[in-house]
């Protein structure tokens, strides 16, 4: 159990966290792509939102530590 990659203050703060919807109208162009974001980053999800975008589902993401919104391609 002492080779996990996290401790119980990292599960503290997760369970803190409490998610959140995006109500505000948000554009695909307002948004980042999930691909600008570097590999290996760690980050907590706090609001999501489906959106249709050229009649496809696309998700709405908001980062805890990120100021920007990120769209998904799919």
């Amino acid at each position: 159990m002492d080779d996990l990659p996290f401790n119980q203050n990292d599960v503290q703060q997760i369970e803190e966290i409490t998610m959140q919807e995006i109500n505000d109208y948000v554009k695909v162009t307002q948004c980042r792509r999930l691909e600008e974001i570097p590999d290996k980053s760690e980050l907590v999800i706090i609001g999501i939102k489906q959106i249709r975008h050229r009649n496809k589902v696309r998700y709405t993401l908001q980062f805890d530590n990120l100021d920007s919104l990120y769209v998904s391609n799919f």
